[in-house]
């Protein structure tokens, strides 16, 4: 009997698909056989690359490069014998040391083999084909499609010295990677203007086929195991930006402040990994902060997000002699510091900050020229620099360098906040202010420091500070102060740094009058500060101490957008809570509206619901006397009951007896469903009045033991009489 072996052939040829067939990522390749040579051969062919070859040979590298996929940029012979007479002085690349040889060829070779149009976009796909990756709203250029700037080469960068500020030791950095850049032009997305390449390349031409500073003169020349591109001349190996700092006599100042925050930490793996038997010391170098430490990284970001090649980062540094200038008008001279050095770190690190726009949290690109102008900066807020206060560009390892005659100062400096920078007696204030910065990505400070935003600082000097025992530990960087509530020493959280900053600032409001009677509301959410008499008062000072309130010792109005007062202490946050004095059977002034919460359960349980999501509320608690006149108006039943109660609870909106506001607000018609009623407010100074859907009118008894109260979420009011909801 004959067997059927057709079944066997087609699993065996399906288990051959499954195998081969799948991978369709670009960094897999069957090689064909039909595309000739491999590819250090077909070069060779080509009879105008002999200097490169021959590079190739001499360091022994052409059986490594036709035995896998690449993807290779061969200078002309033209271009070699330039690079090698303006750089080396000498006529043919047997002249160069092995070392240099080495850099020279891998520095020119990418792994996998890709044609241009497949090196432009960015393989994140997980198996994907080139053509068919698409980006995510709002990265890069266009919302289409990822694009490269940038290629890993197989060269491999020796470590770069320098020179630790700290003992004047000399430390080896290692470093992780070399690219090779990448510029075009893509129909479907304008990302790269001619002008923009021109800016950068004011020696080169723009192609839309670009490697560097090069042109690609014969672009996808195809090989058995890769693409060459045939560029008109040597690429240059690209550095860090950190090496362009400390070479460049441009950058010095630069530079010089840079390292004041540089940190060196021993590099072990980078140390093992090194060949022969004496190995070099090697160390990864970083300056305490996010912000910063890329630029001694050769790698564009934390493999977190991955390797988003698309994004780079930008650096717009200003010369030495502008910055050197900048510091010495703005600082020395009206006698704020002694001297450069005298200005403290946390005011300099946020200068450098503001021309480090690194990609963190995927936010930037290359900031290329035609999109200068209004741009966001380094400390996330909106900086003007034009084309003309650029005076050099260069495209580095990890970022887009310009070089500006102009510095591009934080609003920290020039707005509410500019005592902090400027004057010495609150930097202890201005370093807790940078780590809260830090910490929430610059989303609170810098609610006082918009121009279109008129706002309030109430700041305790350092000796100030010192007497409630704040200190700053700079080995653990641990903030601590000495409670005044328990009388022991607490580390600060982060937390509660960005809670005590918040206390100390009012956005929305530049407060000039400081006898009348105002409540201004803090950035802290839920939390007002009482301003009288020319005093101050905050709800954590007034439970500490009712007959002594906070005192202005002066004022600064250097800042753009408002009033900086120095205070004569430190302002607390209340401790006080409405649920806690509504609760408090020693507040007789509630006892009747207490026990009506009791009687409802609300005290217990439900009480809680009421203030679920609220950052503030206004709570009206109708006098003994009045619930007492309107017994027959206070429903038995107990959800009609609630229903009642609620009403009496204003949302999202504490309203004091100042005459600031007035108007219609929410107030709870269910306890645990967001469904609302309105009330109406009238608002006179000492004559704060609240009125139900039916007319009747409460007005707020000025006892301030019981009404406008600075507490944790809010305030209390008592009332003179009962409303009604319905």
């Amino acid at each position: 009997m004959k067997k059927n072996f057709y079944p066997l052939r087609q699993a065996a040829l399906l288990f051959l698909l499954l195998l081969y067939g799948c991978n369709d990522d670009v960094d897999h390749y069957d090689i064909p056989g039909t595309l000739g040579d491999r590819i250090v051969l077909a070069m060779e062919k080509q009879g105008d690359l002999s200097q490169f070859v021959k590079a190739i040979d001499l360091i022994g590298k052409r059986e490594d490069l036709e035995r896998s996929a690449y993807t290779i940029f061969p200078p002309t012979d033209e271009g070699m014998l330039k690079y090698l007479n303006d750089v080396h002085g000498v006529s043919d690349v047997s002249e160069l040391p092995e070392e240099t040889l080495r850099m020279l060829v891998n520095s020119h070779v990418v792994r996998n083999m890709m044609s241009w149009d497949q090196m432009k976009r960015l393989n994140r796909s997980g198996g994907k084909k080139w053509g068919e990756i698409k980006g995510e709203e709002g990265f890069g250029s266009s919302g289409n499609d990822y694009h490269r700037f940038k290629l890993q080469t197989i060269y491999s960068p020796l470590p770069f010295p320098t020179t630790d500020p700290e003992n004047g030791t000399v430390k080896k950095i290692a470093r992780q990677e070399a690219y090779l850049p990448i510029f075009y032009f893509h129909p479907d997305s304008g990302i790269l203007e001619e002008d923009d390449y021109n800016f950068v390349f004011p020696d080169s031409k723009f192609t839309g086929f670009n490697a560097g500073d090069a042109i690609a003169l014969r672009p996808d020349q195809k090989s058995l195991n890769g693409f060459y591109h045939v560029l008109d001349r040597v690429l240059p190996v690209a550095e860090p930006l950190e090496t362009i700092l400390a070479e460049r006599e441009e950058f010095a100042t630069f530079y010089e402040l840079l390292n004041r925050f540089a940190r060196y930490s021993f590099n072990s793996a980078a140390t093992n990994e090194q060949l022969g038997e004496v190995k070099d010391s090697l160390f990864t170098k970083t300056y305490g902060s996010h912000d910063l430490d890329w630029i001694a990284k050769d790698i564009f970001m934390s493999t977190k997000y991955g390797y988003y090649l698309s994004m780079v980062n930008n650096a717009t540094i200003p010369n030495s002699e502008v910055l050197t200038n900048y510091l010495e008008s703005e600082f020395v001279t009206p006698g704020f510091y002694g001297s450069i050095s005298d200005i403290p770190d946390d005011a300099i690190k946020v200068l450098l900050k503001n021309h480090c726009l690194s990609v963190r949290d995927r936010t930037n690109h290359w900031l290329r020229p035609s999109e200068l102008g209004l741009f966001v900066g380094g400390n996330l807020e909106l900086l003007s620099l034009e084309k003309s206060n650029v005076l050099s560009t260069d495209f580095c390892n990890n970022a887009v360098i310009y070089e500006i005659n102009t510095v591009l100062a934080p609003r920290l400096f020039k707005s509410v906040t500019k005592p902090l920078v400027f004057d010495p007696k609150y930097s202890f204030m201005l370093k807790i202010v940078n780590r809260v910065e830090a910490v929430t990505k610059n989303q609170v400070v810098a609610r006082v420091m918009d121009p279109e935003i008129m706002s309030t600082a109430f700041i305790p000097s350092d000796e100030t500070m010192r007497k409630h025992g704040f200190e700053y530990d700079e080995e653990k960087e641990k903030f601590s102060y000495t409670d005044p509530f328990l009388g022991e020493t607490r580390t600060m959280s982060d937390s509660d740094l960005r809670d005590f900053v918040e206390l100390h600032l009012v956005s929305g409001k530049d407060v000039q009058d400081l006898q009348t009677r105002y409540f201004a509301r803090t950035l802290s959410p839920g939390r007002y500060l009482a301003i009288k008499d020319g005093n101050l008062i905050a709800g954590g000072n007034y439970e500490l101490n009712d007959t002594k309130p906070v005192q202005i010792l002066g004022k600064d109005e250097r800042g753009y957008n408002g009033t900086f007062y120095e205070i004569d202490d430190v302002l607390w946050r209340p401790k006080r809570t409405i649920s806690d004095l509504l609760a408090n059977e020693d507040i007789d002034e509630y006892k009747e509206f207490r026990k009506l919460l009791e009687n409802a359960g609300l005290l217990k349980k439900g009480f809680v619901s009421l203030l679920a999501g609220q950052e503030e509320m206004t709570v009206l608690v109708p006098t003994n006397e009045a619930i007492e006149a309107n017994r027959d108006k206070i429903p038995q039943d107990l959800e009609k009951l609630r229903s009642f109660l609620a009403y009496f609870f204003v949302q999202n909106k504490a309203v004091y007896s100042d005459g600031d506001f007035s108007g219609r607000l929410d107030t709870k018609q269910e306890i645990k469903r967001k469904v609302y009623r309105k009330i109406n407010v009238t608002n006179a100074p000492g004559d704060l009045r609240f009125t139900d859907l039916s007319g009747n009118e409460a007005r707020v008894i000025e006892d301030e033991r019981f009404s406008n109260l600075l507490l944790s979420e809010g305030t209390i009011q008592l009332i003179d009489n009962i409303l009604v909801g319905e």
